[in-house]
């Protein structure tokens, strides 16, 4: 077979290089399906070859050499535009430029419709030298990697598809029965009940890429290459970028060429990012729900790929939703033994230890637990409980595993151990929790069946944090101090008397159209300074002064004296508790 001559669309320093529409391939002879080997993927006959078959012996290619190894496995010619939505993975494609040629911007939608449903090539047929290819199509298709062939005018459609129509028998069979193999081999797996990871992560080993599957607000489902990433907060984020870039295919299926790909990183996509995406819908019954995604980052996804990617959906969406009816009901049960235990219902540690069983898990009764909120920023149920399905399937080497729920509407951690919740975990569970801002309150350390005790705790210090303003993330309730001993403080007339004392007067002052209990709180967070104080509440320094006078006179105190300070502040606190709850 003679060489060819391929028309490089990128100079070696990088910049474009003019397109040269005279460089042309050729060949000696007639295309000879003897002198093809098969290779990988049962590719028998690529574009290159169709190329150089001597069919089309004065074509010009002008963009798209990095696919001129793909497969072909059909040849046709549309006259529609609307013929492109029939296209196939693998299929080359010849038209004139007739129909485009009072679109020009229709080249541009030409090349990233086939793009997307995997075409091997496009040929087009111009009329006249006046038919020039705009530029964007061009670039287009260079970034594509879809071969974009100028055919010579004498070109016959009929007569190259009847020409080379053995060739593409003989690899379109050769492909089906590389289809079948994986897809046969896929079955035997699933027959074990081995699970959607397992499945995931023997599809990986097929195609040579990772996958994931991605659903609208629910956890990505990643094969191995990706779930060994190191975690970080781009990989949270990407199942709902990849989702977003699923949905935007037509249909939900075909190929996606991302101008962003926030998952990048060596370790995970090799030496470059990738380039491509191949989306299956996976969900019938609720279409545009579930995607099933590889991503072309280890090598192309080809032709072969694609197809099987399109057999193996059905597959991957029964298997989805086995996975799923078996992990509600894991965590239903799950849910309902951490309800029980922090509530208190559990009454002794072999109770305990039989529902920890009974829900898979292995932790260590006999250890000291804690228990501890976690306030997600404007986060729904929804959002919580994805939250604590996260934390709960993540591993914290440092402090074992660490059960999370949701019970009272609240986000609820269970950590074992003597090891106390510190900046590092804060950091774990930031990367886990993604870009919300959120603030923990740790109860105190007690024996399993007191667990609940330890939730008490941990919700004190929730109120306390709010009620003190205390600017903390992580509020630990053993280290509140004085704050925690006004909750020992019996209801009574004591507590009464001290409101009477020093809220009263305020609050009756208030009522009338004062603003005293404001500029007091402000007072003592600015420290005293009445300067500040006027600042922070955006009010003249003279009516500050003014209302700190009348406080004076209502409660008959001296505010310069820090013993008289020291009562109002806590009264303030005590009333703030009390308003609380």
């Amino acid at each position: 077979m003679a060489e060819t001559k391929r028309m490089a669309s990128l100079s070696e320093d990088g910049e474009r290089a003019p397109m040269d529409l005279d460089a042309r391939f050729g060949s000696e002879g007639p295309f000879s399906y003897e002198n093809v080997k098969p290779r990988r993927d049962g590719v028998v006959f690529t574009v290159s070859e169709f190329i150089e078959s001597g069919l089309i012996r004065d074509s010009a290619l002008v963009a798209g050499a990095q696919g001129l190894d793909g497969a072909v496995n059909r040849i046709n010619a549309i006259e529609l535009l609307e013929d492109i939505n029939w296209v196939r993975p693998g299929e080359l494609v010849m038209t004139t430029g007739r129909l485009l040629r009072d679109h020009p911007e229709r080249y541009v939608e030409t090349v990233e419709a086939l793009a997307e449903r995997g075409a091997s090539a496009l040929g087009i047929r111009l009329s006249a030298e006046k038919d020039p290819l705009p530029q964007e199509a061009i670039e287009l298709a260079e970034r594509f990697r879809l071969p974009l062939i100028v055919l010579p005018k004498e070109a016959e459609f009929t007569s190259i598809k009847r020409e080379l129509l053995g060739s593409v028998i003989e690899q379109e069979s050769a492909q089906l029965a590389a289809i079948e193999e994986r897809v046969q081999s896929v079955s035997r797996m699933l027959s074990g009940g081995s699970g959607i990871i397992s499945f995931m992560d023997h599809l990986e080993s097929l195609f040579g890429n990772p996958l994931a599957i991605v659903r609208k607000g629910k956890e990505p489902i990643y094969s191995r290459r990706l779930r060994e990433a190191p975690e970080t907060s781009e990989t949270v984020v990407a199942g709902d970028w990849l989702f977003e870039e699923a949905a935007l295919t037509s249909k939900g299926r075909g190929y996606r060429y991302p101008e962003e790909w926030l998952m990048h990183d060596e370790s995970v996509m090799g030496d470059e990012p990738a380039g491509q995406l191949y989306v299956s819908d996976i969900s019938p019954a609720m279409p545009a729900s579930a995607y099933l995604i590889l991503i072309g980052s280890a090598r192309t996804v080809t032709s072969v790929d694609a197809l099987t990617m399109d057999r193996l959906h059905a597959l991957a969406g029964l298997e989805l939703s086995n996975s799923e009816a078996l992990r509600e009901a894991k965590n239903k049960y799950t849910e309902n033994f951490l309800i029980d235990w922090l509530s208190g219902r559990l009454a002794s540690r072999t109770d305990i230890r039989l529902r920890a069983e009974a829900v898979g898990s292995s932790i260590s009764i006999d250890r000291p637990f804690t228990a501890a909120l976690v306030g997600l920023e404007e986060a729904g149920e929804q959002t919580l409980k994805a939250a604590a399905d996260r934390i709960s399937s993540s591993v914290f080497p440092e402090y074992g595993p660490i059960f999370a729920g949701v019970y009272e509407r609240e986000l609820v951690l269970v950590m074992p151990g003597e090891r106390k919740a510190d900046a590092k975990l804060m950091a774990e569970l930031q990367t886990i929790c993604g870009d919300r801002e959120f603030y923990m309150y740790v109860g105190k350390q007690g024996s399993a069946e007191k667990l609940y005790a330890s939730l008490t705790a941990a919700k004190r210090a929730k109120q306390v944090a709010a009620i003190c303003r205390l600017n903390s993330k992580l509020v630990r309730y053993e280290d509140l101090g004085i704050y925690s001993l006004l909750y020992l403080v019996p209801r009574g007339e004591e507590w009464d008397a001290v409101l009477e004392r020093y809220i009263e007067p305020i609050l009756l002052a208030d009522r009338k159209g004062g603003s005293l209990m404001e500029t007091l709180e402000a007072f003592f967070r600015s420290n005293g300074n009445v300067r500040l104080t006027s600042e922070m509440l955006e009010t003249h320094y003279n009516t500050v002064v003014y209302r700190l006078e009348k406080a004076r006179q209502l409660l008959g105190a001296d505010l310069d004296n820090a013993e008289v300070r020291l009562q109002l502040q806590l009264a303030i606190k005590m009333y703030r508790m009390g308003a609380q709850g």
